[in-house]
Protein backbone atom coordinates (compact mmCIF):
# COMPACT_ATOMS: atom_id res chain seq x y z
CA UNK A 1 0.00 0.00 0.00
CA UNK A 2 1.71 3.65 -1.22
CA UNK A 3 2.36 5.82 1.96
CA UNK A 4 0.43 9.09 -0.51
CA UNK A 5 -3.30 8.71 -1.68
CA UNK A 6 -4.11 8.81 -4.81
CA UNK A 7 -7.03 11.59 -5.50
CA UNK A 8 -8.14 11.54 -9.23
CA UNK A 9 -6.90 10.14 -12.56
CA UNK A 10 -7.70 11.92 -15.58
CA UNK A 11 -7.79 10.22 -18.74
CA UNK A 12 -7.53 11.87 -22.62
CA UNK A 13 -6.86 12.05 -26.24
CA UNK A 14 -4.37 13.53 -27.83
CA UNK A 15 -3.98 14.08 -31.40
CA UNK A 16 -2.46 13.07 -34.59
CA UNK A 17 0.77 14.79 -35.23
CA UNK A 18 4.08 15.35 -37.27
CA UNK A 19 7.16 13.52 -36.26
CA UNK A 20 9.10 15.01 -33.78
CA UNK A 21 13.05 15.66 -34.17
CA UNK A 22 15.62 16.18 -31.83
CA UNK A 23 17.26 19.42 -30.58
CA UNK A 24 19.40 20.24 -27.41
CA UNK A 25 20.12 23.19 -25.93
CA UNK A 26 23.61 25.11 -26.81
CA UNK A 27 25.53 27.73 -25.64
CA UNK A 28 27.22 30.29 -28.24
CA UNK A 29 29.29 32.42 -26.34
CA UNK A 30 30.51 35.87 -28.72
CA UNK A 31 33.51 37.51 -28.31
CA UNK A 32 31.71 40.42 -26.78
CA UNK A 33 30.50 38.32 -24.11
CA UNK A 34 33.58 36.45 -23.23
CA UNK A 35 34.86 40.18 -22.94
CA UNK A 36 32.24 41.47 -20.77
CA UNK A 37 32.85 38.77 -18.25
CA UNK A 38 36.70 38.89 -18.44
CA UNK A 39 36.19 42.68 -17.71
CA UNK A 40 34.06 42.37 -15.09
CA UNK A 41 35.91 39.79 -13.35
CA UNK A 42 38.82 41.47 -13.08
CA UNK A 43 36.96 44.26 -11.75
CA UNK A 44 36.02 42.17 -8.97
CA UNK A 45 33.33 39.86 -10.17
CA UNK A 46 30.67 39.45 -12.57
CA UNK A 47 27.00 41.29 -12.02
CA UNK A 48 24.58 39.34 -11.60
CA UNK A 49 22.37 41.22 -14.29
CA UNK A 50 25.22 40.37 -16.99
CA UNK A 51 24.95 36.86 -16.30
CA UNK A 52 21.27 37.02 -17.17
CA UNK A 53 22.20 39.54 -19.79
CA UNK A 54 24.62 37.20 -21.61
CA UNK A 55 22.47 33.82 -20.54
CA UNK A 56 19.77 35.08 -22.62
CA UNK A 57 21.49 36.01 -25.64
CA UNK A 58 23.67 32.95 -25.34
CA UNK A 59 21.27 30.23 -25.01
CA UNK A 60 19.39 28.60 -27.78
CA UNK A 61 18.46 24.95 -29.74
CA UNK A 62 20.58 23.65 -32.32
CA UNK A 63 18.84 24.83 -35.67
CA UNK A 64 20.18 21.63 -37.00
CA UNK A 65 17.88 18.48 -35.89
CA UNK A 66 19.39 15.13 -34.89
CA UNK A 67 16.74 12.76 -36.29
CA UNK A 68 13.63 12.44 -35.60
CA UNK A 69 11.89 11.46 -32.10
CA UNK A 70 10.78 7.66 -31.84
CA UNK A 71 7.15 6.93 -30.65
CA UNK A 72 5.34 3.57 -29.51
CA UNK A 73 2.91 3.26 -32.51
CA UNK A 74 2.82 5.92 -34.25
CA UNK A 75 2.73 9.83 -34.01
CA UNK A 76 -0.14 9.81 -36.76
CA UNK A 77 -2.99 9.00 -34.95
CA UNK A 78 -4.43 9.65 -31.33
CA UNK A 79 -3.20 9.03 -28.18
CA UNK A 80 -4.50 8.47 -24.74
CA UNK A 81 -3.24 10.93 -22.29
CA UNK A 82 -3.10 10.31 -18.29
CA UNK A 83 -2.78 12.84 -14.95
CA UNK A 84 -2.70 11.69 -11.95
CA UNK A 85 -3.08 13.85 -8.79
CA UNK A 86 -1.70 12.98 -5.23
CA UNK A 87 -1.80 13.68 -1.37
CA UNK A 88 1.26 13.27 -0.58
CA UNK A 89 1.12 15.03 3.02
CA UNK A 90 -2.05 17.12 4.53
CA UNK A 91 -1.87 18.51 8.16
CA UNK A 92 -3.20 21.70 9.95
CA UNK A 93 -0.49 23.54 8.71
CA UNK A 94 -0.33 22.73 4.57
CA UNK A 95 -1.04 20.42 2.01
CA UNK A 96 1.62 18.80 -0.44
CA UNK A 97 -0.26 17.79 -4.03
CA UNK A 98 1.67 15.82 -6.34
CA UNK A 99 0.73 15.20 -10.17
CA UNK A 100 2.18 12.90 -12.52
CA UNK A 101 1.26 13.35 -16.46
CA UNK A 102 2.07 11.20 -19.25
CA UNK A 103 0.61 9.39 -22.17
CA UNK A 104 -0.93 5.71 -22.91
CA UNK A 105 0.71 3.16 -25.07
CA UNK A 106 -0.38 -0.44 -26.20
CA UNK A 107 -3.81 -0.55 -25.37
CA UNK A 108 -6.82 1.28 -26.23
CA UNK A 109 -8.77 3.92 -24.53
CA UNK A 110 -12.47 4.62 -25.13
CA UNK A 111 -15.39 6.36 -23.93
CA UNK A 112 -16.42 3.28 -21.48
CA UNK A 113 -13.15 2.79 -19.74
CA UNK A 114 -9.22 1.46 -20.48
CA UNK A 115 -7.62 -1.70 -21.28
CA UNK A 116 -5.84 -2.92 -18.01
CA UNK A 117 -2.73 -3.95 -19.85
CA UNK A 118 -2.44 -0.10 -21.27
CA UNK A 119 1.07 0.66 -20.24
CA UNK A 120 1.40 4.21 -18.48
CA UNK A 121 5.06 6.08 -19.84
CA UNK A 122 5.48 8.85 -16.62
CA UNK A 123 6.74 12.04 -18.67
CA UNK A 124 6.60 14.77 -16.07
CA UNK A 125 5.67 15.94 -12.41
CA UNK A 126 4.86 18.57 -10.15
CA UNK A 127 4.02 19.53 -6.96
CA UNK A 128 1.95 22.30 -5.49
CA UNK A 129 2.18 23.19 -1.10
CA UNK A 130 -0.68 24.95 -0.02
CA UNK A 131 0.28 26.18 3.15
CA UNK A 132 -3.16 27.69 5.98
CA UNK A 133 -1.98 31.41 6.35
CA UNK A 134 -3.79 34.29 7.75
CA UNK A 135 -5.08 37.40 5.50
CA UNK A 136 -3.65 40.71 6.42
CA UNK A 137 -7.27 41.02 8.71
CA UNK A 138 -6.17 38.04 10.56
CA UNK A 139 -8.94 35.58 9.30
CA UNK A 140 -7.73 32.17 8.04
CA UNK A 141 -6.85 32.26 4.30
CA UNK A 142 -4.26 30.07 2.36
CA UNK A 143 -1.14 30.53 -0.28
CA UNK A 144 -0.83 27.90 -2.72
CA UNK A 145 3.13 27.87 -4.92
CA UNK A 146 4.32 25.40 -7.00
CA UNK A 147 7.30 23.55 -5.32
CA UNK A 148 8.79 21.55 -8.05
CA UNK A 149 8.76 20.46 -11.65
CA UNK A 150 10.33 18.01 -13.37
CA UNK A 151 10.91 15.74 -16.21
CA UNK A 152 11.72 12.13 -16.66
CA UNK A 153 13.94 12.03 -19.63
CA UNK A 154 13.69 8.14 -21.23
CA UNK A 155 15.86 6.61 -24.37
CA UNK A 156 14.45 5.24 -27.50
CA UNK A 157 11.50 2.87 -26.90
CA UNK A 158 12.39 0.90 -29.48
CA UNK A 159 16.12 1.03 -28.12
CA UNK A 160 17.36 0.99 -31.92
CA UNK A 161 19.20 4.87 -30.83
CA UNK A 162 21.76 5.55 -28.18
CA UNK A 163 20.53 8.71 -26.40
CA UNK A 164 22.10 10.56 -23.37
CA UNK A 165 20.88 13.42 -20.98
CA UNK A 166 22.61 16.85 -21.67
CA UNK A 167 21.14 18.66 -18.49
CA UNK A 168 24.32 21.31 -17.06
CA UNK A 169 25.39 18.78 -14.50
CA UNK A 170 25.66 16.06 -17.09
CA UNK A 171 27.96 18.40 -19.19
CA UNK A 172 29.89 19.65 -16.21
CA UNK A 173 30.64 15.66 -15.28
CA UNK A 174 31.82 15.11 -18.62
CA UNK A 175 33.92 17.62 -18.53
CA UNK A 176 35.47 16.23 -14.99
CA UNK A 177 35.89 13.13 -16.89
CA UNK A 178 37.51 14.02 -19.94
CA UNK A 179 40.10 15.75 -17.34
CA UNK A 180 41.01 12.87 -15.19
CA UNK A 181 41.47 10.30 -18.29
CA UNK A 182 43.40 13.01 -19.60
CA UNK A 183 45.34 13.12 -16.49
CA UNK A 184 45.73 9.68 -16.37
CA UNK A 185 46.60 9.46 -20.51
CA UNK A 186 43.83 6.99 -21.17
CA UNK A 187 41.37 10.09 -22.77
CA UNK A 188 40.52 7.77 -25.78
CA UNK A 189 39.07 5.42 -24.16
CA UNK A 190 36.17 7.65 -21.92
CA UNK A 191 32.85 6.96 -23.88
CA UNK A 192 31.56 9.44 -21.42
CA UNK A 193 29.38 9.16 -18.05
CA UNK A 194 27.22 6.69 -17.59
CA UNK A 195 24.90 8.34 -15.12
CA UNK A 196 23.42 10.38 -18.43
CA UNK A 197 23.10 7.44 -20.66
CA UNK A 198 19.58 6.93 -21.24
CA UNK A 199 19.84 3.36 -22.29
CA UNK A 200 20.43 2.40 -18.06
CA UNK A 201 17.93 4.18 -16.51
CA UNK A 202 15.32 7.11 -16.81
CA UNK A 203 17.10 10.67 -15.63
CA UNK A 204 15.31 13.36 -13.68
CA UNK A 205 15.82 16.79 -14.87
CA UNK A 206 13.84 19.82 -13.68
CA UNK A 207 11.59 21.42 -16.59
CA UNK A 208 13.75 24.85 -15.86
CA UNK A 209 16.58 23.50 -17.80
CA UNK A 210 14.44 23.26 -20.93
CA UNK A 211 14.47 26.98 -20.72
CA UNK A 212 17.78 27.74 -23.05
CA UNK A 213 18.52 30.94 -20.93
CA UNK A 214 18.76 28.82 -17.96
CA UNK A 215 20.70 26.12 -19.29
CA UNK A 216 23.20 28.55 -20.84
CA UNK A 217 23.18 30.29 -17.58
CA UNK A 218 24.53 27.46 -15.88
CA UNK A 219 27.53 26.59 -17.81
CA UNK A 220 28.22 29.98 -17.48
CA UNK A 221 28.58 29.66 -14.17
CA UNK A 222 31.14 27.45 -14.61
CA UNK A 223 33.09 29.28 -16.84
CA UNK A 224 32.99 32.42 -14.63
CA UNK A 225 34.15 30.44 -11.82
CA UNK A 226 37.15 28.91 -13.46
CA UNK A 227 37.35 32.26 -14.61
CA UNK A 228 37.62 33.08 -11.14
CA UNK A 229 39.23 30.51 -9.82
CA UNK A 230 42.26 31.08 -12.34
CA UNK A 231 43.21 34.09 -10.53
CA UNK A 232 43.85 32.14 -7.46
CA UNK A 233 45.82 29.71 -8.89
CA UNK A 234 42.67 26.82 -8.97
CA UNK A 235 43.11 23.26 -10.70
CA UNK A 236 40.00 23.37 -13.62
CA UNK A 237 38.79 20.02 -11.97
CA UNK A 238 38.43 21.43 -8.75
CA UNK A 239 36.76 24.58 -9.98
CA UNK A 240 33.85 22.39 -11.98
CA UNK A 241 33.40 20.09 -9.94
CA UNK A 242 32.82 22.86 -6.83
CA UNK A 243 30.48 24.37 -9.13
CA UNK A 244 28.51 21.02 -9.27
CA UNK A 245 27.64 21.75 -6.07
CA UNK A 246 25.22 24.47 -6.54
CA UNK A 247 21.78 24.41 -5.79
CA UNK A 248 20.47 25.08 -9.44
CA UNK A 249 22.70 22.51 -10.79
CA UNK A 250 21.59 20.14 -8.70
CA UNK A 251 19.26 17.31 -9.72
CA UNK A 252 16.81 14.66 -7.52
CA UNK A 253 16.89 11.00 -8.24
CA UNK A 254 14.13 9.00 -9.52
CA UNK A 255 13.05 7.48 -6.55
CA UNK A 256 12.39 10.53 -4.56
CA UNK A 257 9.32 11.24 -6.90
CA UNK A 258 6.58 9.75 -4.29
CA UNK A 259 4.75 8.42 -7.25
CA UNK A 260 7.92 6.18 -8.47
CA UNK A 261 9.06 5.35 -5.01
CA UNK A 262 5.57 4.44 -4.21
CA UNK A 263 5.91 1.52 -7.11
CA UNK A 264 9.36 0.53 -6.52
CA UNK A 265 8.04 -0.23 -2.83
CA UNK A 266 5.25 -2.05 -4.23
CA UNK A 267 6.72 -3.92 -7.22
CA UNK A 268 10.09 -4.33 -6.21
CA UNK A 269 11.59 -2.42 -8.86
CA UNK A 270 14.22 -0.17 -8.36
CA UNK A 271 16.41 -0.78 -11.24
CA UNK A 272 14.62 1.08 -14.34
CA UNK A 273 17.45 -0.50 -17.56
CA UNK A 274 15.12 -0.83 -20.46
CA UNK A 275 11.42 0.90 -18.63
CA UNK A 276 8.67 0.81 -20.62
CA UNK A 277 6.09 2.44 -18.25
CA UNK A 278 3.72 0.66 -15.96
CA UNK A 279 0.26 -0.94 -16.94
CA UNK A 280 -2.46 0.38 -15.71
CA UNK A 281 -3.44 -2.84 -13.55
CA UNK A 282 0.37 -2.76 -11.83
CA UNK A 283 -0.65 0.85 -11.18
CA UNK A 284 -4.27 0.01 -9.59
CA UNK A 285 -2.68 -2.41 -7.64
CA UNK A 286 -0.55 0.13 -5.84
CA UNK A 287 -3.47 2.40 -5.54
CA UNK A 288 -6.70 0.21 -4.82
CA UNK A 289 -9.09 3.22 -5.73
CA UNK A 290 -7.75 3.50 -9.17
CA UNK A 291 -10.91 2.79 -10.89
CA UNK A 292 -13.00 4.86 -8.22
CA UNK A 293 -11.40 8.05 -9.40
CA UNK A 294 -10.85 7.73 -12.58
CA UNK A 295 -12.24 10.69 -14.49
CA UNK A 296 -13.03 9.53 -18.69
CA UNK A 297 -14.85 12.69 -19.54
CA UNK A 298 -12.12 13.81 -22.03
CA UNK A 299 -12.71 10.72 -23.96
CA UNK A 300 -15.51 11.76 -25.20
CA UNK A 301 -15.50 12.03 -29.10
CA UNK A 302 -18.41 14.29 -29.21
CA UNK A 303 -17.54 16.73 -27.19
CA UNK A 304 -13.49 16.31 -27.58
CA UNK A 305 -13.30 16.00 -31.71
CA UNK A 306 -9.91 15.07 -32.90
CA UNK A 307 -7.99 17.69 -34.28
CA UNK A 308 -5.96 16.73 -37.51
CA UNK A 309 -2.48 18.46 -36.09
CA UNK A 310 -0.84 17.00 -39.53
CA UNK A 311 -3.09 18.78 -41.80
CA UNK A 312 -2.91 21.88 -39.96
CA UNK A 313 0.54 21.92 -39.06
CA UNK A 314 4.04 22.18 -40.80
CA UNK A 315 6.29 18.93 -40.61
CA UNK A 316 9.69 19.29 -38.99
CA UNK A 317 13.33 18.19 -40.42
CA UNK A 318 14.34 21.33 -41.58
CA UNK A 319 17.16 23.55 -40.73
CA UNK A 320 14.87 26.82 -40.64
CA UNK A 321 14.83 29.65 -37.99
CA UNK A 322 11.12 29.23 -37.87
CA UNK A 323 11.34 25.90 -36.82
CA UNK A 324 13.73 26.02 -34.10
CA UNK A 325 12.29 29.24 -32.74
CA UNK A 326 8.76 27.36 -32.68
CA UNK A 327 10.11 24.48 -30.82
CA UNK A 328 11.74 26.74 -28.82
CA UNK A 329 8.90 28.14 -27.47
CA UNK A 330 7.24 25.04 -27.18
CA UNK A 331 10.18 23.63 -24.91
CA UNK A 332 9.89 27.04 -22.93
CA UNK A 333 6.48 27.29 -22.17
CA UNK A 334 6.46 23.53 -20.80
CA UNK A 335 8.33 24.82 -17.69
CA UNK A 336 7.11 28.45 -17.37
CA UNK A 337 3.25 27.04 -17.67
CA UNK A 338 3.61 25.07 -14.38
CA UNK A 339 6.25 27.63 -13.01
CA UNK A 340 3.57 30.02 -13.25
CA UNK A 341 0.53 28.37 -11.95
CA UNK A 342 -1.26 27.74 -15.18
CA UNK A 343 -2.27 24.37 -16.98
CA UNK A 344 -3.54 26.24 -20.61
CA UNK A 345 -2.70 29.27 -21.89
CA UNK A 346 -3.58 31.34 -25.68
CA UNK A 347 -1.64 34.35 -26.33
CA UNK A 348 -0.16 36.33 -28.82
CA UNK A 349 3.06 38.36 -28.63
CA UNK A 350 5.82 40.58 -30.73
CA UNK A 351 8.20 43.07 -30.63
CA UNK A 352 7.18 44.76 -33.82
CA UNK A 353 6.91 48.63 -32.33
CA UNK A 354 4.94 49.46 -35.46
CA UNK A 355 2.18 46.90 -33.47
CA UNK A 356 1.67 49.07 -30.07
CA UNK A 357 2.40 52.05 -30.74
CA UNK A 358 7.10 52.19 -30.26
CA UNK A 359 7.58 53.34 -26.75
CA UNK A 360 3.61 52.59 -25.03
CA UNK A 361 5.54 49.75 -24.39
CA UNK A 362 8.43 50.31 -21.92
CA UNK A 363 9.54 46.42 -22.14
CA UNK A 364 10.21 46.48 -25.63
CA UNK A 365 7.28 43.64 -26.39
CA UNK A 366 3.38 43.57 -26.09
CA UNK A 367 1.68 40.55 -25.00
CA UNK A 368 -2.02 39.84 -25.41
CA UNK A 369 -3.76 36.93 -24.02
CA UNK A 370 -6.55 34.51 -24.41
CA UNK A 371 -8.08 31.84 -22.80
CA UNK A 372 -6.21 30.55 -19.41
CA UNK A 373 -6.62 28.11 -16.66
CA UNK A 374 -4.89 27.61 -13.24
CA UNK A 375 -2.97 24.46 -12.21
CA UNK A 376 -5.15 24.76 -8.61
CA UNK A 377 -8.83 23.69 -9.11
CA UNK A 378 -10.02 26.95 -7.83
CA UNK A 379 -7.95 29.73 -7.76
CA UNK A 380 -8.94 33.82 -7.22
CA UNK A 381 -6.02 35.28 -8.53
CA UNK A 382 -5.40 33.28 -12.02
CA UNK A 383 -4.80 36.58 -13.32
CA UNK A 384 -1.91 37.10 -11.35
CA UNK A 385 -0.44 33.88 -12.53
CA UNK A 386 -0.46 34.57 -16.74
CA UNK A 387 1.11 38.81 -15.62
CA UNK A 388 3.52 36.09 -14.03
CA UNK A 389 4.09 33.99 -17.03
CA UNK A 390 3.97 37.35 -19.49
CA UNK A 391 7.13 38.86 -17.73
CA UNK A 392 8.76 35.41 -17.63
CA UNK A 393 8.36 34.90 -21.04
CA UNK A 394 9.34 39.04 -21.90
CA UNK A 395 13.01 38.05 -19.77
CA UNK A 396 13.38 34.53 -20.91
CA UNK A 397 12.67 34.82 -25.07
CA UNK A 398 12.22 38.73 -26.32
CA UNK A 399 15.08 39.48 -24.40
CA UNK A 400 16.97 38.06 -26.61
CA UNK A 401 16.06 39.91 -29.55
CA UNK A 402 15.61 43.36 -28.17
CA UNK A 403 18.68 44.72 -28.21
CA UNK A 404 17.58 48.49 -26.98
CA UNK A 405 18.15 49.82 -30.86
CA UNK A 406 15.63 49.31 -32.99
CA UNK A 407 17.77 48.75 -36.79
CA UNK A 408 19.87 46.36 -34.30
CA UNK A 409 16.65 44.21 -33.12
CA UNK A 410 15.09 41.33 -34.54
CA UNK A 411 11.17 41.81 -35.09
CA UNK A 412 9.43 38.49 -34.33
CA UNK A 413 5.55 37.75 -33.83
CA UNK A 414 4.52 34.67 -32.06
CA UNK A 415 0.68 33.14 -31.67
CA UNK A 416 0.91 30.73 -29.24
CA UNK A 417 -1.44 27.95 -27.70
CA UNK A 418 -0.12 25.86 -24.80
CA UNK A 419 -1.17 22.99 -23.08
CA UNK A 420 0.21 21.27 -20.42
CA UNK A 421 -2.79 18.54 -20.99
CA UNK A 422 -2.14 18.19 -25.03
CA UNK A 423 -0.26 19.93 -27.61
CA UNK A 424 1.34 23.24 -27.92
CA UNK A 425 0.69 25.08 -31.39
CA UNK A 426 2.87 28.17 -32.33
CA UNK A 427 2.80 29.71 -35.05
CA UNK A 428 5.70 32.69 -35.76
CA UNK A 429 6.89 34.72 -38.60
CA UNK A 430 10.13 37.46 -38.62
CA UNK A 431 10.62 41.18 -39.55
CA UNK A 432 6.41 41.48 -40.07
CA UNK A 433 6.28 39.37 -43.01
CA UNK A 434 3.13 37.85 -42.51
CA UNK A 435 2.74 35.98 -45.82
CA UNK A 436 5.72 33.57 -44.31
CA UNK A 437 3.55 32.60 -41.33
CA UNK A 438 4.71 28.91 -40.24
CA UNK A 439 2.26 26.70 -37.91
CA UNK A 440 4.37 23.84 -36.07
CA UNK A 441 2.95 21.53 -33.29
CA UNK A 442 4.92 19.54 -30.36
CA UNK A 443 2.78 17.24 -28.07
CA UNK A 444 4.08 18.57 -24.53
CA UNK A 445 3.29 14.19 -23.37
CA UNK A 446 6.27 13.23 -25.57
CA UNK A 447 8.92 15.61 -23.37
CA UNK A 448 10.26 12.51 -21.88
CA UNK A 449 11.23 11.52 -25.71
CA UNK A 450 11.34 14.71 -27.24
CA UNK A 451 12.88 17.20 -24.50
CA UNK A 452 15.81 19.56 -25.42
CA UNK A 453 17.67 17.93 -22.75
CA UNK A 454 18.20 14.37 -24.42
CA UNK A 455 20.88 14.25 -27.59
CA UNK A 456 22.14 11.45 -29.56
CA UNK A 457 25.50 10.13 -27.89
CA UNK A 458 28.45 11.81 -30.01
CA UNK A 459 26.12 15.01 -30.35
CA UNK A 460 25.94 14.60 -26.09
CA UNK A 461 29.85 14.03 -25.72
CA UNK A 462 30.61 16.43 -28.38
CA UNK A 463 28.89 19.35 -26.76
CA UNK A 464 31.17 18.58 -23.58
CA UNK A 465 34.35 18.80 -25.38
CA UNK A 466 33.31 21.94 -27.32
CA UNK A 467 32.26 23.03 -23.90
CA UNK A 468 35.60 22.06 -22.33
CA UNK A 469 37.63 23.67 -25.41
CA UNK A 470 35.91 27.00 -24.75
CA UNK A 471 36.59 26.81 -20.86
CA UNK A 472 40.39 26.16 -22.18
CA UNK A 473 40.61 28.80 -24.94
CA UNK A 474 38.87 31.78 -23.33
CA UNK A 475 38.65 31.53 -19.62
CA UNK A 476 42.38 29.72 -18.32
CA UNK A 477 45.38 32.01 -18.67
CA UNK A 478 47.67 30.06 -20.44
Amino acid sequence: MADISLDEVIIGMGNPNHMHVHRHNQLHLSPQNIDRLSIENNAGGILANTLNSVAAQSGGLSVNPQGYVSIEDTYNMRRGLCMMRFTVENNALQTIELSVLGYLAGGEARYDGVDGDTKFIPVRSWSVNTENVPDLSGLPSHKSVVQTSIQFLMGDPHHAKNLRSVRPVDIGQEVLGYLATEADGVQSGYNGNVAADLNKSVVVSKTQNLDPTHHAKELIKIASNVLAGNDYGSKIQDTVADSLYSNTMNETGLTENEFFKAMSISLGMWNYVGFEGFTLNEIAGVFNNFTDVMNLTLLDPNAYPEINNVALSQEYGSSGIRESTAQEIAFLTVDLLIRCGLVFLVFGATNNPHEFGGLASDDGCEILVGEFGSVLRYDDNAINRVERFKQELKTRFFSKYNTGYAHNSTVINISVKCNLFGETSVEVFFNGDQSQTQTYTNATYYIARSSSNISGTDVGIGESVSFLNNLREYFIKQ
